[in-house]
């Protein structure tokens, strides 16, 4: 573990808050940071201001290390239960039904990237780059032959 933070008392139910976390976990700080904005949860905003705050403690904890956003990942994030609001709502027959407004806790830890995830994003990337390479040759061969089925057919016609 390089860093940690913190974020307590989120007015979000831990069930909900654990659905962004699941998607968090394991992923480069600089994914991360990235994917958030796209996610539609109020969760994300405070996993993103988390994250931030991890980041930035790494950097202050350690400012001789030249590591990045692409050198950290989160190695572990948790989301616990806080307190519960209570609040009373009218019910029929003169009663009043108890209302629990949740609240959750979470810790976020960061670590150096393993040389191991560094090869597969590596391998990731490269095979994206093959891919690309492929498409390219395989668009370049379907106008070429377009363009000779037009030479062909426009020789026949005169």
């Amino acid at each position: 573990m390089i860093s940690k933070a913190h974020s307590k008392y989120i007015r979000i139910a831990p069930k909900k808050a654990r659905l962004v976390a699941d998607v968090l976990r394991g992923k480069r700080v600089d994914e991360a940071l990235s994917l958030l904005p796209n996610i539609n949860k109020k969760m994300s905003e405070y996993a993103l201001d988390a994250i931030r705050s991890a980041y930035c403690n790494a950097k202050v904890k350690y400012p001789q290390a030249n590591y990045g956003e692409s050198g950290l990942y989160i190695s572990k994030i948790t989301v616990d239960e806080g307190p519960s609001l209570r609040r009373y709502r009218a019910a029929t027959m003169g009663r009043a039904s108890a209302i629990k407004k949740r609240t959750s806790h979470m810790c976020i830890e960061l670590d150096l990237v393993p040389a191991k995830m560094q090869d597969e994003t590596a391998k990731k990337s490269m095979k994206k780059v093959a891919s690309k390479k492929e498409t390219v040759k395989k668009t370049v061969k379907k106008t070429t032959q377009k363009k000779d089925l037009r030479k062909k057919t426009s020789k026949e016609e005169f």
